[in-house]
């Protein structure tokens, strides 16, 4: 694979949504950065982004826990961003072959590196890869912890 249009990266992203309330904080006069501890009522999202070697990037997949998603989400999301509802708010097999569905919408046939979690990792994700002429190149575990840091 010579074309670096057609090389791209998908990984995932764990990211927990907070909503801070105003609250007062004491501290030594002057201080500009005051450490807070707070109870947080977070909610656990991951963000699925896929771009590829030459910059270009494909919307956004973003998974919420639960089993249904509002209308006003996409509201202010990237144009082309994809909402997709799961148990745990994190990326199954099922949902890893919708996001392949997703991404091909965006993307020239071609390579695409990922990481190798297991929880993903099944035939279907292999025959949808397939489907959509994607050549997937799963990372070793040693790669993904030395491409990480």
């Amino acid at each position: 694979m010579t074309e670096a249009h057609r090389i791209f990266n998908m990984d995932e992203k764990g990211c927990r949504l907070t909503i801070h309330h105003q609250q007062k904080v004491l501290s030594k006069r002057g201080v500009k950065r005051v450490h807070m501890v707070a109870h947080e009522d977070a909610e656990n999202v991951t963000v699925v982004a896929c771009g590829n070697a030459v910059g270009q990037a494909v919307p956004p997949k973003i998974l919420f826990k639960g089993k249904r998603k509002k209308s006003d989400w996409l509201d202010s999301m990237p144009p082309g961003t994809a909402i997709e509802m799961t148990r745990k708010g994190s990326m199954t097999e099922q949902t890893f072959v919708i996001s392949l569905e997703h991404f091909s919408k965006y993307k020239p046939p071609g390579l695409l590196i990922f990481d190798g979690a297991s929880s993903y990792l099944d035939a279907n994700v292999v025959t949808a890869a397939d489907v959509d002429d994607i050549t997937l190149f799963c990372l070793p575990i040693i790669q993904r912890l030395s491409c990480s840091h």
